[in-house]
């Protein structure tokens, strides 16, 4: 069934120009990566929330949040954690954390593991990535997703549809993918297609990203947003989104929340002169 457009609220915030997910959750709560290199509460129990210290010319591409509550933040060429600095080999793309805490970066080196500074599926830009235990799935710019064992192990590789791979999101047994253009394609722990719908009309500047959250896929971009089952990806429900440039979604206690940009729909995909511009987080009216 459809649902009215989701509801928004303006925030004095702008979503960070990066591609990575831009929403991440900790517990019950979510956080906001900004265009001005800060992490803010966007939902759920409050948070102690500790300041990014970067350097001017830097930009938060990635961050994420261990089970502890601890924080790493990700320009393109640093890793922040635990009072420490990570340097990559590759530009990082994004990063997450495995079941053991470890922090593992989609770099254009491949899946960089910081514990050791082993780089798993060496030589591949890997521009989003999600853990499921400890094996970190890898999407690849040129359309290729991976299931690496340990992060380091190559298990499996999977054909992506032609456009560019946006997000990932993983949960018991699979992994959920996004592309820029809307495609969602769900594929099991073997590396064979489970399903695959379709989400938006279209590349508007932002991108499409995916979440699972209580065994339900959620999706949003190019101007619509979606909820597919994740055992089959029966369409449960569906909406327009307004602003409709995404650049982020998340969940913060029982709400899917997508972080929405204004802007001219006419900008060249990928343009980096977001500074100005408004943002709205968009709660989607599910049933």
């Amino acid at each position: 069934m459809d649902a009215a457009p989701a509801p928004t609220k303006k925030t004095t915030h702008v979503a960070t120009a990066a591609e990575a997910n831009c929403l991440r959750g900790n517990g019950d709560a979510c956080t906001l990566a900004t265009a001005k290199n800060e992490i803010v509460e966007v939902g759920g129990p409050p948070l102690t929330l500790p300041k990014v210290a970067l350097e001017p010319h830097e930009m938060v591409v990635a961050h994420a949040w261990d089970s502890q509550g601890g924080l790493a933040v990700s320009t393109r060429r640093r890793v922040l954690y635990h009072n420490q600095t990570y340097k990559p080999v590759g530009e990082v793309k994004d990063l997450a954390f495995d079941a053991r805490d470890r922090l593992r970066l989609g770099t254009f080196a491949g899946v960089e593991n910081v514990e050791d500074e082993a780089i798993g599926w060496p030589g591949r830009c890997c521009v989003c990535i999600a853990t499921i235990g400890e094996d970190v799935f890898a999407a690849a710019l040129d359309g290729e997703l991976a299931l690496l064992k340990s992060a380091r192990d190559l298990a499996w590789t999977a054909p992506l549809p032609a456009d560019r791979a946006q997000c990932l999101a993983a949960s018991n047994d699979v992994v959920v993918v996004s592309t820029r253009l809307g495609s969602v394609l769900c594929i099991n722990e073997s590396g064979s297609e489970r399903w695959a719908q379709k989400v938006g009309d279209g590349d508007d500047g932002g991108g499409t990203y995916v979440i699972i959250h209580n065994n339900i896929c959620y999706a949003a971009g190019g101007g619509a947003w979606a909820a597919y089952a994740l055992d089959t990806g029966a369409p449960l429900i569906q909406g327009i989104l307004r602003p409709r440039r995404c650049r982020g979604l998340g969940a913060a206690s029982s709400n899917v929340i997508a972080a929405v940009e204004a802007g001219d729909s006419d900008d060249a995909p990928g343009r980096r002169g977001e500074m100005e511009r408004t943002c709205a987080l968009a709660t989607l009216a599910l049933p």
